[in-house]
C-alpha cells in the first residue's frame, strides 16, 4: 500500500497526541503529507491556510468541542472536495453524519483507516 496515497493532503484531528500520532504515521507510510492538529481551533486554521484531500476527525474531541466543525471544514472555499473520515467511539452520531464521508469506530487501526482513505478516493 506505500504510496498510494502520495500527492494527497490530509489533516489529522485528535487531542490525543498518541492517537494523533499513530493516525498520522499510518497516513504518511501511504505517501500522504499529514497536517495534525489538537483541536478543531487548530483544525480551521490549518484548514484555511491550506488545501487537505481528506480529514480525519475524532468525533469525541474535536466534533465534540465544535459541533460544527464537519460542517465548517466544508463550508471553507480551499475545501471542495475535501473527504471526511470521522472516527467514533460511541453509537450515536445524529449531528455530524450528513456531513461525512466515511465513518470508523474505535479502536481504529492503521489499515483500517487506509482502507478508508483509499476507498474514500476511489
Amino acid at each position: 500500500m506505500d504510496a498510494e496515497l502520495a500527492g494527497r493532503r490530509v489533516l489529522v484531528v485528535d487531542a490525543y497526541t498518541p492517537t494523533r500520532e499513530e493516525l498520522a504515521g499510518a497516513i504518511e507510510r501511504l505517501g500522504a503529507e499529514v497536517a495534525r492538529a489538537r483541536d478543531s481551533e487548530e483544525a480551521i486554521r490549518l484548514a484555511t491556510a491550506t488545501a487537505f484531500d481528506a480529514a480525519v476527525l475524532d468525533l469525541e474531541d474535536a466534533v465534540h468541542e465544535d459541533p460544527q466543525l464537519c460542517q465548517l471544514l466544508r463550508a471553507l472555499p480551499q475545501s471542495t472536495g475535501t473527504r471526511i473520515e470521522l472516527i467514533i467511539g460511541v453509537t450515536d452520531l445524529r449531528g455530524p453524519r450528513a456531513a461525512v464521508d466515511w465513518i470508523l469506530t474505535k479502536p481504529v487501526h492503521g489499515d483500517d483507516l487506509a482502507k478508508a482513505l483509499l476507498a474514500a478516493f476511489g
